[in-house]
């Protein structure tokens, strides 16, 4: 599947793989050396071994005057997914599946965070220069769910999760910042839906 369940934890399997994965995650870090342990704090970063997709959806309701509930929730159905710019508000806190693409250099891993440039960054960049986390909200809206380096564009690419109400905001082709879990920079990608 493009986008599976057990990507985001919208069912009981899916939570419970979450949940595995993310326990191995941090024992396999734990059991590195201290001093070669990436500092996550210092990164922004509070959920490094798990995509926390609930966390997302909560900052969504409490950002929304109109929000479909506090569950996790995907949307698969064709139909909706080729009309997702006019899905009413109450679909904003759900996901839809997209492709993300390096506009230049970088590498994409599976949780990578993924946010909305401000438009003090999107006025004046570089199109594919890194942007540094101090000048970023941080503020997550959704996650790289698989990631790898293509050799036939020569860039970074992968599959991810985003809000709809991020992807009504960016439209087709818009662009997001991605930045894996152990850096300091974002990169820009651009976005594709996935219907």
């Amino acid at each position: 599947a493009v986008a599976s369940t057990q990507s985001t934890g919208d069912t009981p399997g899916g939570r419970s793989f979450l949940e595995q994965i993310g326990t191995e995650a941090k024992e396999k870090e734990l059991r590195r050396p201290p001093q070669k342990r990436v500092k996550y704090e210092e990164l922004g970063i509070p959920s490094p071994f798990i995509s926390d997709w609930a966390a997302i959806v909560s900052a969504t309701c409490g950002n929304e005057k109109v929000c479909g509930g506090r569950d996790v929730s995907v949307i698969r159905n064709h139909v909706q997914l080729h009309n997702v710019i006019s899905l009413s508000d109450d679909y904003n806190s759900s996901f839809v599946a997209v492709s993300v693409s390096c506009e230049k250099r970088g590498n994409l891993r599976a949780g990578s965070h993924l946010i909305l440039p401000e438009d003090h960054i999107t006025s004046h960049d570089t199109i594919g220069d890194p942007v540094y986390t101090a000048e970023c909200n941080n503020r997550v809206i959704g996650y790289v769910t698989s990631g790898k380096y293509c050799l036939g564009s020569g860039k970074g690419g992968g599959l991810a999760l985003i809000l709809v109400s991020t992807y009504k905001h960016i439209g087709e082709g818009g662009r997001l910042l991605a930045r894996n879990t152990t850096s300091k920079q974002f990169r820009f990608v651009t976005v594709s839906l996935i219907r």
